[in-house]
């Protein structure tokens, strides 16, 4: 009796399901412009998923009809666990200094910066806007850089003549 009450409900359940689907990825875009287009765009697939999958299963199957609004709040539960943060500016330039120091002391010990951050054992966090990238221009000289504008909405470069960032957003 009580799966007949849940199924009643289904086509609400799963009315709210999807307008919570919807809502969440504009709620992502709107309070945080640089979410990235991933979360947005696995919200938005999920919500699909989620609210058209019951009707293609058997009618027998109706717990996963009841159950599909907590298999939308278990995947993004799982989304928001699997996903690398979003970094802060300071982490950003916190995670830049730490590398930017790692390679000064690589210059100091071998005369050169390194060919890569690899070569030189050093590890660049990850986070949802990608890792740092470093190129050596010459010898005595390199880029350290991470975001693109494209996708993130942002540029984050080290300027070693102004020992500064410079930020594009």
């Amino acid at each position: 009796m009580r799966l007949q009450n849940l199924l009643t409900l289904y086509p609400w359940l799963r009315g709210a399901a999807l307008v919570g689907f919807l809502i969440t990825a504009m709620a992502q875009q709107l309070l945080d412009r640089r979410s990235g287009w991933l979360f947005s765009s696995v919200t938005i697939i999920l919500a699909i998923v989620v609210v058209l999958c019951p009707l293609f299963l058997p009618s027998k199957s109706g717990w996963v009809i009841a159950l599909s609004p907590v298999a939308w709040l278990l995947s993004m539960l799982l989304l928001h666990l699997v996903l690398p943060p979003w970094p802060s500016k300071s982490d950003i330039e916190r995670s830049g200094a730490q590398i930017i120091q790692q390679l000064e002391a690589y210059h100091s010990a071998h005369g050169s910066y390194p060919e890569s951050l690899e070569a030189a054992g050093i590890r660049s966090p990850r986070y949802r806007c990608g890792s740092f990238q470093y190129q050596r221009e010459s010898p005595n000289k390199f880029t350290l850089g991470i975001g693109n504008y494209v996708l993130d909405e942002f540029e984050a470069w080290w300027q070693p003549d102004k020992k500064s960032w410079y930020w594009d957003t």
